[in-house]
């Protein structure tokens, strides 16, 4: 089945957000989703915790449950996506794929070549390829877990790149946001480590 009848007005918007935004700012994400989707979520880590823990980048997969529509499209709180371009590349792609938009020196770059991708951008699927248990079969819903979902959901599924024109709002380069955390190269290896024993291990009892 291909997305080629689809619209998206037939699809749901997550944004996760940690919450310590000025409501002026996420304004701005929110305000370029509403006239292209007919339901949109924000998943705020400062209202709701998972198991009492803050979720995190998880949070934006806690709020799939709570959507209308079975595909979704999610993105960050730091970005504008040109969702008119966006929704042109939706009929060439199936509902067994993530659509990930990517810049092409992004898609291109060592760090990302396998399965490890990005959806801040902007990423296209049905929610029922959100599904963690394979991975939560063999580690814990730890730390690295919350922070680095992203990544093991692209591991398990198979996923396609678009390059779709964003822009980064100013508060996306702060010393506090994820992507420029000293920690965040190491994380990525060691997701990419465990993506790929996980693989090691399913095809050994195959």
């Amino acid at each position: 089945n291909t997305l080629s009848s689809l619209s998206l007005r037939d699809i749901s918007a997550v944004v996760v957000t940690k919450g310590d935004r000025p409501r002026g700012e996420i304004s701005l994400v929110l305000d370029s989703l509403h006239p292209y989707f007919s339901e949109v979520l924000v998943w705020d880590n400062a209202r709701e915790t998972c198991f009492g823990r803050d979720a995190k980048v998880f949070g934006r997969y806690l709020a799939l449950r709570r959507c209308v529509n079975d595909i979704v499209y999610v993105q960050d709180d730091d970005a504008i996506v040109d969702l008119e371009a966006y929704e042109k590349v939706l009929h060439a792609y199936l509902y067994d794929e993530v659509i990930c938009n990517m810049p092409r020196e992004w898609a291109d770059a060592p760090c990302y070549q396998g399965s490890i991708r990005l959806v801040g951008w902007g990423a296209v699927f049905h929610r029922q390829l959100a599904n963690f248990q394979p991975y939560l079969d063999a580690y814990p819903m730890d730390d690295l877990f919350l922070r680095e979902c992203d990544r093991i959901f692209n591991g398990l599924n198979t996923c396609r790149n678009v390059d779709v024109p964003r822009v980064s709002l100013p508060y996306a380069y702060d010393r506090d946001r994820m992507g420029c955390e000293s920690r965040h190269g190491q994380d990525l290896y060691e997701i990419k480590r465990r993506l790929e024993a996980l693989k090691t291990r399913v095809a050994a009892t195959a």
